[in-house]
Parts: C-alpha cells; sequence; structure tokens
C-alpha cells in the first residue's frame, strides 16, 4: 500500500515477494549527472550516488548556481558554513512539497 505524505510516497505494507532475480548493479540505478537539477520534482525518492559543493545555512549549493535544502535527521551531521562537503548515497525527498536531502548516516557526507 501506498501512503502519500505532502507528495512524499511511503510504502506501508507489502503483499506476497516472489523472489524474481537479483540486481547485477544497482549503481546504475543511482542518479549520477552532476549537472542534474536535484529540486526538480521528477526526482523526488532518487538517490544520488555522489555530489560535490558547499554547505551555507542548511542548503547545498552545487553546480553552476544550484541549491537544494539539506535535512539531517542527526543535527550532529551538519557541516560548518562556508564548508566544501561531498554527499554520497543521497535520498532526494519532499517536504511540505519543497525538495530537500535527506542525511541520515555519517557516512553519506564527508
Amino acid at each position: 500500500m501506498l501512503y502519500d505524505y505532502h507528495g512524499l510516497r511511503e510504502i506501508t505494507e507489502i503483499g506476497d515477494i516472489k523472489e524474481i532475480g537479483k540486481a547485477a548493479n544497482f549503481a546504475s540505478h543511482l542518479l549520477s549527472d552532476t549537472s542534474a537539477d536535484f529540486s526538480e520534482p521528477g526526482l523526488q525518492s532518487e538517490v544520488i550516488s555522489e555530489a560535490e559543493g558547499i554547505y551555507k545555512r542548511g542548503y547545498f549549493y552545487y553546480g553552476s548556481n544550484k541549491k537544494i535544502k539539506l535535512y539531517f535527521k542527526n543535527k550532529k551531521l551538519r557541516p560548518k558554513n562556508n564548508s566544501k562537503i561531498v554527499l554520497k548515497h543521497v535520498k532526494i525527498g519532499c517536504y511540505k512539497y519543497y525538495p530537500q536531502i535527506v542525511i541520515e548516516k555519517k557516512v553519506q557526507i564527508k
């Protein structure tokens, strides 16, 4: 069953599962285009393989003058303002229809 919360879809129930095989290369399913605009609505729930930019006042600045809000599940993971960061395997989420990148673990940000 799918649940829609302010534009973010969440799976709340799964029925019978049948294994049809194993994924050979999951990396090919990750968003690796560094020129992409991560705030586009079509990229919601995508996982970014790696992105490099600057953290400043709650936003991630990347590419040529692009920015997106960062959400930290653990506030201790927040870097200092104006610091260069690299994000790995982070999800693009949505909160009240505004796109944001969700940081859940320390290994996702360097």
